[in-house]
Order: C-alpha cells, then structure tokens, then sequence
C-alpha cells in the first residue's frame, strides 16, 4: 500500500482509542497491526524503480496535504489529546515502510532482515491493483474526516 493509504487509516482508526497516553500506545499498536493487514491485501507494486519512485513523490505530496489538513481540523475542533493519539496512529500506520525513504536516501537498511523478510512475505502486489490503494485511502479519508466535524 502507499503510505498515505497507511497514515489515512491509521488516522481513521484513532478515533476508536480513548484520548490518554494509554490510548495513544494502544493506538500506535494498532496503527502497526493495519499496515500489517494493509499490506497483506492485494495492492499496488512490483514496478521498476524509476516508476515506484515517480509515484512515492507524488505520494509524499499527498501524505503532507493530508496530515496537514487532518491535524489542521484535528486541532481545531478537538482536543491536543485527541491529536497527539491520531498522531501515534498514523506513525505507527507507516512505521515499516520508513525503511524505503532510508533505503532511498541513505542506503541503509532500518528494519532486521528477519522482519524485512516477513514484510516483503506478506505482500502481494501488482502494477495494476492502483484501485485498491485509492479505495482503501478514500474510504478512511471519509472515516477519519467524518469524526472531525
């Protein structure tokens, strides 16, 4: 999955954790445990560097747009506690693919190779499955959008 697919749902999914530290742990567990599920889903991938990297710019754009907004409204309309628990959410939703921009930028490897090998197991990805990125995405935009009004 795309990253702004992960933070989106880790995003979504905050609202179901009580605002408290406690809460905010829990919810980083779960951000965890949905890119896990996400990223056993049949999604986008397998293409040629040059084309995941054109997309992973374009992706990065959109992840900022969107936490940017999110935690414009987050803030706004709720409380710092409520955001400070979106905000573990959505970094625990993306937390195994920072091993891409680090891999990218720096060549260094973040994650053990055991958990690398079990990450890139659980994948099942293909060039043509884009749809289930955009569904997944636009569906826990409107869940995580609807909790803010």
């Amino acid at each position: 999955m795309l990253a702004t697919t992960h933070v989106i749902t880790g995003a979504a999914m905050s609202f179901a954790f009580s605002p408290t530290p406690t809460g905010a742990i829990t919810a980083f567990l779960a951000g965890t445990a949905s890119h896990i599920v996400l990223d056993s889903v049949p999604h986008w991938g397998r293409v040629s560097e040059e084309a995941f990297i054109k997309v992973a710019r374009i992706d990065g754009i959109v992840l900022l747009i969107f936490s940017s907004l999110f935690f414009l409204l987050v803030v706004d309309n709720l409380t710092i506690e409520r955001a400070l628990t979106a905000a573990t959410a959505m970094f625990g939703a993306v937390l195994f693919d920072l091993d891409k921009p680090f891999r990218h930028f720096f060549n260094v490897e973040i994650w053990p190779s055991r958990l690398d090998s079990f990450l890139s197991k659980i994948q099942t990805e293909h060039p043509r499955l884009w749809p289930v990125d955009l569904t997944t995405g636009l569906i826990s935009a409107l869940f995580a959008i609807s909790y803010t009004f």
